[in-house]
């Protein structure tokens, strides 16, 4: 599955809610072959992989932008995000866009593994230890199918730092600087609605 359109998205998120409220849809993709899941909810398309461009000053789990219809995004990588190296991006890895709230974000992953209806009781809360993995903070809970961890991300959390960094990096320096520029024109789009 290497990609999915915005309206295949849609037709899945509407189904999602027909299905009873007691069962929630997960995109299920791979990182360093761990299993992670994000909620079909908060997916707006899933896409193969296109070259990025840079911004300055950006945090460096964020690898840059991409113009998706008119609409610049910035894509987060989140084997780095997860405390990783920079991922080694190839025509097989996947880009899934995110909407939180009326911002849109970009993750890049392995690649993605299949769709999955979780009925909510048999989602595990994160265990209430320190975790070691950077990832561990992300964590929203476990679903754990035939002996498999497949551990469930909190979009919010994912992207929270993302606008305090694009709005940081704005705030800086003078205005006329073409960084300043930049990064003003980057969080505007951002925020707009891709078609």
């Amino acid at each position: 599955m290497a990609s999915l359109s915005q309206n295949e998205v849609t037709k899945l998120r509407t189904e999602n809610v027909a299905i009873a409220p007691s069962i929630e849809q997960y995109i299920i993709f791979t990182i360093n072959e761990q299993e992670y899941g994000i909620s079909i909810m908060a997916v707006r398309e899933i896409r193969g992989w296109t070259q990025e461009n840079r911004l300055p000053n950006l945090p460096h789990y964020i690898r840059g932008v991409i113009n998706l219809r008119g609409v610049v995004i910035p894509i987060i990588d989140l084997r780095t995000r997860f405390g990783g190296s920079l991922t080694d991006a190839t025509k097989i890895h996947v880009v899934i866009v995110m909407q939180v709230g009326e911002n849109f974000k970009g993750v890049l992953v392995d690649a993605i593994s299949d769709i999955v209806s979780i009925p909510c009781d048999q989602i595990k809360p994160a265990p209430g230890i320190e975790w070691d993995t950077a990832e561990a903070h992300y964590v929203s809970g476990l679903y754990t199918p035939e002996g498999r961890i497949i551990a469930l991300l909190s979009v919010t959390d994912i992207c929270s730092t993302v606008h305090h960094h694009l709005t940081a990096i704005e705030s800086h320096g003078s205005h006329s600087s073409p960084e300043t520029i930049l990064t003003g024109t980057l969080e505007q789009l951002a925020i707009s609605k891709p078609n």
